[in-house]
């Protein structure tokens, strides 16, 4: 008898172990997720320099630093040319935000023989900085080939 009902309380245990497993919240840690966005494009600035440029945008729900975006420049026949790394163009990246990003393949002999390009994205998570901040204002010019923004930024 004994041995039976040491059976029926494991037996119970066992599977109000299982229920409990079954009906515990799922736990879902937040993580950023940087995304390339397609609109990048390329050209060869005055000096040479083959230059890809573009937009990375945190669609995860955590902060990202450290973000840092890699071209792997090709020839017309899919050799690897060269690769350049550069970060973007915030320390942070909140969720939900956008920054721009360039590349500059800094060899001029080589930029000459680049033919297209891939990308990557690397980043670090980092604690979520509060969004206390706006646009006062801002204005844009071409500057030498180049836009320029200037503008004001109003800690509230």
């Amino acid at each position: 008898m004994k041995r039976r009902s040491v059976l029926y309380i494991l037996s119970f245990n066992l599977i109000a172990f299982m229920v409990s497993i079954l009906f515990l919240p799922t736990v879902v840690f937040a993580a950023p997720q940087i995304e390339i966005l397609s609109s990048h494009t390329s050209f060869v600035d005055s000096i040479g320099y083959f230059n890809v440029v573009g937009e990375v945008h945190n669609v995860g729900d955590q902060a990202a630093e450290d973000v840092f975006v890699t071209a792997t420049f090709y020839d017309t026949g899919n050799g690897v040319v060269g690769s350049w790394v550069n970060g973007i163009g915030l320390d942070v990246l909140l969720p939900d935000r956008k920054s721009p990003f360039r590349v500059e393949f800094v060899d001029i002999s080589q930029s000459a023989l680049v033919d297209h390009y891939s990308l990557e994205v690397e980043f670090m998570p980092t604690d979520s900085l509060p969004k206390q901040l706006e646009i006062a204002s801002h204005n844009s010019s071409i500057v030498l080939g180049s836009m320029e923004i200037d503008g004001e930024v109003r800690n509230i």
